[in-house]
């Protein structure tokens, strides 16, 4: 009889990111939000990724905020970071309304596109652990993802909302 010998799986080498619309469309093609999404991951360093972006309806984003964190209506994003798996790939799925994302880009004076590109780079960083350090205010946080987006040109420009005081 033989023995068993036991075999290892190869370790995870590529990024992958899975981005659906559901019930909503998108202001800019899914893969071009794809293509942000592996760049962030790589200016951040990331060798092993399985992220979902799924964009989803005002009302949906609604129940996801009410059923997982508690608050009332929809928001712009939400991102469950699940962590890393045995292997060491960081695993996420993150959520993105683009109702939501057009009235901030209204009231902030920037285009659709922008306000989503900056959707994408605040959930994959929060999906690799970022997140404000005590003391480090939201600007603070902005103004690296924005600085993230503007590396990568994705926009044409950014620019940094200062708090309402």
């Amino acid at each position: 009889m033989k023995a068993l010998k036991r075999v290892t799986p190869p370790r995870p080498t590529a990024r992958s990111v899975a981005i659906q619309a559901t019930g909503v469309r998108s202001p800019v093609a899914l893969v071009r939000l794809s293509a942000l999404t592996q760049r962030v991951l790589q200016s951040l360093r990331v060798p092993r990724a399985m992220l979902s972006i799924t964009l989803v309806n005002a009302r949906r984003m609604a129940i996801l905020n009410r059923t997982h964190l508690g608050h009332h209506g929809p928001t712009d994003v939400i991102t469950f970071a699940l962590g890393e798996d045995p292997t060491g790939v960081v695993v996420a799925d993150i959520y993105i309304c683009p109702d939501v994302a057009r009235r901030q880009a209204r009231a902030h004076g920037v285009g659709v596109r922008e306000e989503l590109a900056r959707l994408v780079v605040h959930g994959t960083m929060h999906a690799c652990g970022w997140e404000p350090a005590a003391g480090v205010s939201a600007v603070g946080l902005q103004v690296f993802f924005c600085i993230s987006l503007h590396a990568h040109q994705q926009v044409k420009s950014f620019t940094v909302q200062r708090p309402h005081k």
